[in-house]
């Protein structure tokens, strides 16, 4: 029984096999150079490789944060209704392919009524692709904010 079951976990462990392109060229006695050469030849279906970057996914936009008190801030979005592939910038989409979205958070430690204007722009710049990788940090509007 036990080595019906190694025998199986061996068999599927095979099948789920998985390494970018470039590591397994390297780990075949390949070069950069011979690799460049090997993705501009289409050899070994290089071209459909992503080396690793993010898949298709939502392009999203914080356009301003709103304070509502002490506690409780809103977040206004734009969102993409379909996913695009990674990079994709908002400026090359329609308005017709963006929703408005809006999320609420609750007692957050910098994005606050107790905060200033200044402090919240700093936090923001410095999680800009955590309020959407697409958001320029200096154009979201800041409301309720001490100066």
């Amino acid at each position: 029984m036990k080595f019906k079951i190694l025998l199986v976990l061996l068999l599927t462990s095979g099948m789920c096999y998985s390494q970018t392109k470039i590591i397994a060229h390297k780990s075949h006695s390949g070069s950069k150079s011979t690799f460049s050469k090997a993705y501009k030849s289409s050899l070994f279906d290089l071209n459909s490789s992503n080396f690793g970057l993010p898949g298709d996914r939502k392009v999203i936009v914080l356009d301003s944060v709103i304070v509502i008190n002490e506690s409780m801030t809103l977040l206004k979005f734009r969102e993409s209704k379909s996913c695009h592939p990674f990079g994709t910038n908002f400026q090359s989409l329609k308005a017709s392919d963006l929703k408005l979205r809006t999320d609420t958070l609750l007692s957050h430690e910098v994005l606050n009524g107790s905060n200033t204007v200044a402090g919240a722009r700093a936090y923001l710049e410095d999680h800009y692709n955590y309020f959407g990788s697409n958001s320029s940090p200096e154009r979201i509007v800041l409301i309720g904010f001490k100066e």
